[in-house]
């Protein structure tokens, strides 16, 4: 931008192209120049006038010209070598008296191209500090996350662990019970134990493991015997018509939460 706003200056400071400037477009009283004139332009010259369309062909109408033309070649290249030496004057002319405004315009576009250069700068900056900022947060992020599912884990594990254990003392417990003399055996206790376990089966998985594994053939068969020492306390009590036997039966049938089908 500022090798085009020098040159712009050079080529205004030029006396040559001043004097040609005042020859070409000279107009008014006594001479004044008073900037470039449209109506004496070239561009304005029927002759000129093909040279402005699109689909100008440079061999067509060299062909035209000669075909149709009174003089010689020699004079219609000198007319037409006129024709771009005045073009050219009015070309320098306009820049020139346009001098002020080309020159807001290169000044708008070096501080534009500035200030552009200053946003993709800002953006450089911001997508590096993204970047370290991201390179800052992801490792702790990443430490943070597996520390949480460590947590997880052993909660989990924690709780697992205490409900195991809570169900291993039922289960010595309700062995106990079992293994007691007949006479020292309370059923409603036993029953009371069986139900304990189902409720920690039920609060958890607990399937695969051995502790669990291994007791489950001997709850199935203190369910059983539970089951069958109540429905004999119960028929015996109906059958002599003792209440405490049948409260007794029945409390047996209420903890193992059967007491529905019982009655």
């Amino acid at each position: 931008a500022r090798s085009r706003l020098a040159s712009l200056r050079n080529f205004s400071s030029r006396p040559a192209i001043g004097a040609r400037r005042r020859n070409c477009c000279a107009m008014g009283k006594g001479g004044e120049s008073e900037g470039p004139s449209r109506e004496g332009s070239v561009l304005n010259d029927p002759q000129f006038e093909p040279f402005l369309q699109t689909d100008f062909n440079v061999a067509r109408f060299t062909s035209n010209v000669l075909a149709g033309s009174q003089t010689t070649a020699q004079a219609q290249a000198e007319q037409l070598r006129e024709g771009v030496r005045v073009l050219d004057a009015e070309l320098r002319s306009e820049v020139l008296g346009r001098s002020a405004e080309l020159l807001g315009h290169v000044k708008r576009m070096t501080c534009a191209d500035e200030s552009l250069r200053d946003v993709v700068l800002g953006v450089d900056s911001l997508q590096a500090a993204v970047k370290r900022i991201r390179g800052e947060i992801v490792g702790p992020y990443d430490a943070v996350k597996k520390k949480t599912r460590q947590l997880h884990n052993l909660h989990a594990t924690i709780d697992l662990l205490r409900l195991l254990i809570h169900r291993i003392k039922l289960t010595q417990k309700l062995k106990a019970q079992l293994d007691a003399a007949p006479g020292a055996l309370d059923l409603a206790k036993a029953a009371k134990l069986i139900t304990d376990i189902r409720s920690v089966d039920a609060e958890a998985d607990l399937s695969g493991i051995d502790a669990v594994t291994s007791d489950a053939a001997f709850l199935a068969q203190a369910t059983t015997t539970v089951r069958q020492q109540a429905e004999e306390a119960l028929r015996e009590g109906m059958e002599s018509l003792s209440q405490a036997k049948v409260g007794s039966a029945l409390q047996v049938f209420f903890n193992l939460d059967e007491l529905p089908a019982a009655v």
